[in-house]
């Protein structure tokens, strides 16, 4: 009886553990996390579509082809994957989460600026054209380094 009674005292602990990380992310970053693991479900469908000889529309921070399998193809293949992984560890409360959320938002900061700025002298027709997804990524860096040190303290 007693070793069930401890048994259950340490699940319980853990329950707790997992809720306190958790409870540091904002609704709009747990929205995000669960929306990137399914994006990168479908992502995985397009890549397969594209293994298979058919095309599929893949667009991401101002860049766009409609080949999975090219060097474009499989660059936003790759983000939207890595995106995936991170909304998972953010979700899931895995140790290194708050690191590798924060590479992402800087890594979405920098290609949604190139495909802001430098990507429009490249197309037909000069179209400049603001990015939402920057509107997102900039307060998602800044809480990720708000609560990173509160994360790191709940092992």
């Amino acid at each position: 009886m007693e070793e069930q009674t401890t048994m259950e005292s340490q699940f319980e602990e853990f329950e707790t553990l997992t809720k306190k990380r958790r409870n540091l992310l904002p609704w709009w970053i747990k929205f995000f996390s669960w929306f990137f693991m399914i994006f990168g479900v479908f992502t995985l469908i397009c890549l397969c579509i594209g293994i298979f000889g058919g095309s599929a529309e893949l667009s991401f921070y101002g860049f766009e082809t409609y080949q999975p399998i090219s060097a474009l193809g499989l660059l936003i293949v790759s983000l939207a994957l890595y995106k995936a992984f991170v909304g998972y560890s953010l979700w899931f409360e895995k140790d290194n989460a708050v690191m590798l959320g924060k590479m992402d938002a800087i890594l979405g900061i920098i290609l949604c600026t190139v495909g802001m700025v430098i990507i429009p002298f490249f197309q037909e027709g000069f179209n400049l054209n603001i990015r939402a997804e920057i509107a997102f990524l900039i307060p998602f860096l800044i809480r990720l380094r708000k609560i990173e040190s509160r994360w790191k303290s709940i092992v």
